[in-house]
Parts: structure tokens; C-alpha cells; sequence
């Protein structure tokens, strides 16, 4: 059974360029731009990890909903990594509520690979080739 991933971002194209990455690496990709509403989102689809932009649409803020996030006992073990600019990065690592890994855009397609299979692992490629080279 394939790991789930849910991505959290408010921009529908950089989102579906995220899904198709993962897809192809064998991973089920769901998507939302609803960051408000992820906590209820990751509730009920229970992702094995959560891919959380920044910015993200009606003036949510990845950052505030990964520290919501990682004060709920019942999502707090679920991973989350931050995809964003990489400035606000380092302020962010020193709260206590951080998230597990983070991503900076732009992103590249090995940098997304590592910190997720860093995280769950990655699946055996879907096409039994190693198109990101070796982890």
C-alpha cells in the first residue's frame, strides 16, 4: 500500500507540480488549498506526511498552521515539511513547534525527494527506474 502525502498549498499549479513528483515516485497524492481547513483535512485522510507551503490563500500562514498543528495530540506525530522562501526558515527551526524538515522554493525535485524519504521513506520507483538518482 502506497504512503499518502498532503499537500497544502495555495497556489493550484505549484501544487499540482508537487503531486506529480510524488506521484511518479509511487507515492497517492491529495491536495488542498484550504489551509484553514487542513487540520480537519489531516484528521480525516490521516497523510503518513503533510507538504505545507508558506503562503497560502485567505492570509494563512503555513508556519502558524504547522505550530497549531504540532500542539495537537492527535496530529503532532504526523510529519510535516515547509515549502517556501528559505529566509524565514532558520527563525522558524528555533521554535518549539517547528516542523521536520523544510523545502525552499524554488523546488528542486531532489531536495522534495530527500525530505520526504527522509521522513516515510520512498517507494520503489513507479516505473522500476531510478529517475532522481540514489538515496
Amino acid at each position: 500500500m502506497s504512503k499518502t502525502i498532503l499537500i497544502v498549498e495555495g497556489d493550484a499549479n505549484q501544487s499540482r507540480t508537487l503531486a506529480s513528483v510524488l506521484e511518479a515516485r509511487g507515492f497517492r497524492v491529495e491536495e488542498t488549498l484550504d489551509g484553514k481547513g487542513s487540520p480537519d483535512t489531516i484528521r480525516s485522510l490521516r497523510p503518513d506526511l503533510v507538504l505545507m507551503a508558506v503562503d497560502l490563500s485567505a492570509g494563512q500562514n503555513g508556519y502558524i498552521l504547522c505550530g497549531k498543528l504540532k500542539k495537537d495530540d492527535e496530529l503532532k506525530s504526523v510529519p510535516l515539511v515547509i515549502v517556501g522562501n528559505p529566509d524565514g526558515f532558520n527563525q522558524h527551526r528555533k521554535l518549539k513547534t517547528h516542523a521536520d524538515d523544510y523545502v525552499s522554493k524554488p523546488i528542486e525535485e531532489a531536495a522534495l525527494l530527500d525530505a520526504v524519504g527522509g521522513l516515510i521513506g520512498l517507494p520503489d520507483a513507479a516505473g522500476g527506474g531510478d529517475d532522481f538518482g540514489s538515496t
